[in-house]
Protein backbone atom coordinates (compact mmCIF):
# COMPACT_ATOMS: atom_id res chain seq x y z
CA UNK A 1 0.00 0.00 0.00
CA UNK A 2 1.23 3.36 -0.66
CA UNK A 3 1.02 6.51 0.98
CA UNK A 4 -1.15 9.18 -0.51
CA UNK A 5 0.55 12.42 -1.98
CA UNK A 6 -0.57 14.41 0.93
CA UNK A 7 1.61 12.42 3.15
CA UNK A 8 4.93 12.74 2.16
CA UNK A 9 7.45 15.59 0.82
CA UNK A 10 5.11 17.78 -1.69
CA UNK A 11 8.29 18.23 -4.05
CA UNK A 12 7.76 14.00 -4.82
CA UNK A 13 4.05 15.06 -6.09
CA UNK A 14 5.79 17.94 -7.73
CA UNK A 15 7.89 15.66 -9.62
CA UNK A 16 4.94 13.55 -10.99
CA UNK A 17 3.12 16.92 -12.08
CA UNK A 18 6.10 18.47 -13.55
CA UNK A 19 7.62 15.84 -15.61
CA UNK A 20 5.94 16.36 -18.78
CA UNK A 21 6.93 20.02 -18.44
CA UNK A 22 11.06 18.95 -18.05
CA UNK A 23 10.84 16.58 -20.82
CA UNK A 24 9.15 18.91 -23.24
CA UNK A 25 11.88 21.74 -21.74
CA UNK A 26 14.73 19.27 -22.00
CA UNK A 27 14.08 18.01 -25.70
CA UNK A 28 14.59 21.30 -27.45
CA UNK A 29 18.16 20.91 -28.89
CA UNK A 30 18.73 24.63 -30.00
CA UNK A 31 22.07 23.10 -32.15
CA UNK A 32 20.15 20.60 -33.62
CA UNK A 33 19.25 22.72 -37.21
CA UNK A 34 22.95 24.07 -37.80
CA UNK A 35 25.68 22.11 -35.59
CA UNK A 36 26.77 20.12 -38.50
CA UNK A 37 27.22 23.24 -40.75
CA UNK A 38 28.48 24.59 -37.51
CA UNK A 39 31.32 22.35 -37.03
CA UNK A 40 31.94 22.21 -41.10
CA UNK A 41 32.69 25.80 -40.79
CA UNK A 42 35.28 25.19 -37.79
CA UNK A 43 36.94 21.88 -39.01
CA UNK A 44 36.00 20.97 -42.64
CA UNK A 45 33.74 17.94 -43.41
CA UNK A 46 35.95 15.21 -42.13
CA UNK A 47 36.34 16.93 -38.70
CA UNK A 48 32.74 17.66 -38.32
CA UNK A 49 31.45 13.76 -39.03
CA UNK A 50 34.63 12.72 -36.19
CA UNK A 51 33.11 15.15 -34.19
CA UNK A 52 29.61 13.45 -34.73
CA UNK A 53 31.50 10.28 -33.85
CA UNK A 54 33.17 12.04 -30.80
CA UNK A 55 28.79 12.62 -29.59
CA UNK A 56 27.36 9.18 -30.39
CA UNK A 57 30.49 7.24 -28.76
CA UNK A 58 30.72 9.36 -25.68
CA UNK A 59 26.58 9.07 -24.59
CA UNK A 60 26.99 5.24 -25.65
CA UNK A 61 30.08 4.52 -22.88
CA UNK A 62 29.01 7.28 -20.67
CA UNK A 63 25.48 5.34 -20.65
CA UNK A 64 25.91 2.68 -17.83
CA UNK A 65 28.23 4.93 -15.39
CA UNK A 66 25.09 7.31 -15.30
CA UNK A 67 22.96 4.51 -14.89
CA UNK A 68 25.47 4.03 -12.03
CA UNK A 69 25.80 7.27 -10.30
CA UNK A 70 21.74 7.71 -10.89
CA UNK A 71 20.86 4.19 -8.63
CA UNK A 72 24.23 5.32 -6.36
CA UNK A 73 23.90 8.93 -5.83
CA UNK A 74 20.57 9.46 -6.47
CA UNK A 75 18.44 11.02 -9.70
CA UNK A 76 18.38 14.96 -8.68
CA UNK A 77 22.22 14.56 -8.29
CA UNK A 78 22.30 12.78 -12.00
CA UNK A 79 20.01 15.23 -13.75
CA UNK A 80 21.75 18.14 -11.96
CA UNK A 81 24.89 17.05 -13.16
CA UNK A 82 23.39 16.49 -16.69
CA UNK A 83 21.27 19.71 -16.79
CA UNK A 84 24.77 21.17 -15.66
CA UNK A 85 26.89 19.51 -18.61
CA UNK A 86 24.20 20.98 -21.77
CA UNK A 87 24.81 24.70 -21.09
CA UNK A 88 28.84 24.13 -20.23
CA UNK A 89 28.91 22.17 -23.66
CA UNK A 90 26.99 25.49 -25.52
CA UNK A 91 29.03 27.86 -24.03
CA UNK A 92 32.41 26.19 -25.07
CA UNK A 93 31.39 25.69 -28.53
CA UNK A 94 31.38 29.16 -29.07
CA UNK A 95 34.68 29.90 -27.66
CA UNK A 96 36.32 26.73 -29.00
CA UNK A 97 39.34 27.59 -30.97
CA UNK A 98 39.90 23.83 -32.41
CA UNK A 99 39.06 20.31 -32.85
CA UNK A 100 39.91 19.25 -29.19
CA UNK A 101 37.85 22.08 -27.77
CA UNK A 102 34.89 20.83 -29.86
CA UNK A 103 35.38 17.10 -29.18
CA UNK A 104 35.30 17.92 -25.44
CA UNK A 105 32.21 20.02 -25.56
CA UNK A 106 30.81 16.92 -27.54
CA UNK A 107 31.36 14.92 -25.11
CA UNK A 108 29.90 17.25 -22.46
CA UNK A 109 26.69 17.23 -24.62
CA UNK A 110 26.67 13.87 -24.11
CA UNK A 111 27.55 13.26 -20.69
CA UNK A 112 23.96 15.97 -20.62
CA UNK A 113 21.88 13.52 -22.89
CA UNK A 114 23.36 10.02 -20.89
CA UNK A 115 23.20 11.29 -17.34
CA UNK A 116 19.27 12.00 -18.22
CA UNK A 117 18.22 9.22 -20.20
CA UNK A 118 16.69 6.71 -18.14
CA UNK A 119 17.49 9.22 -14.50
CA UNK A 120 14.41 11.46 -15.46
CA UNK A 121 11.96 8.15 -16.36
CA UNK A 122 13.51 6.64 -12.41
CA UNK A 123 12.79 9.99 -10.74
CA UNK A 124 9.09 9.70 -12.10
CA UNK A 125 8.85 6.24 -11.36
CA UNK A 126 10.32 6.61 -7.40
CA UNK A 127 7.97 9.99 -7.10
CA UNK A 128 4.91 7.80 -8.19
CA UNK A 129 6.10 5.14 -5.86
CA UNK A 130 6.14 7.09 -3.32
CA UNK A 131 3.17 9.30 -3.93
CA UNK A 132 -0.18 7.39 -5.59
CA UNK A 133 1.52 4.62 -6.95
CA UNK A 134 2.67 3.67 -10.29
CA UNK A 135 -0.44 2.40 -11.51
CA UNK A 136 -0.46 5.58 -13.96
CA UNK A 137 3.55 5.28 -14.64
CA UNK A 138 3.03 3.97 -18.00
CA UNK A 139 0.13 6.77 -18.94
CA UNK A 140 2.69 9.59 -17.89
CA UNK A 141 5.59 8.49 -19.53
CA UNK A 142 3.68 8.06 -22.60
CA UNK A 143 1.98 11.70 -22.22
CA UNK A 144 5.95 13.38 -21.24
CA UNK A 145 7.29 11.48 -24.71
CA UNK A 146 4.72 13.17 -26.06
CA UNK A 147 5.21 16.27 -25.31
CA UNK A 148 8.97 16.21 -25.35
CA UNK A 149 8.48 15.17 -29.64
CA UNK A 150 6.33 18.12 -29.78
CA UNK A 151 8.95 20.21 -28.11
CA UNK A 152 11.45 18.67 -30.44
CA UNK A 153 9.01 19.60 -33.88
CA UNK A 154 8.68 22.77 -32.61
Amino acid sequence: MTASSTDVHPALARNVRLYSWFAAATSIPPWLPVFFLFFDDRVGFDGALTLSAFYYAAVVVLEVPSGYLSDRRGRRVTLLAAGGCAPVAMAGFIFADGFVMLASCQVLLAASVAGQSGSDSALLYDSMLATDGTDHYAGAEARARTWSMVALGL
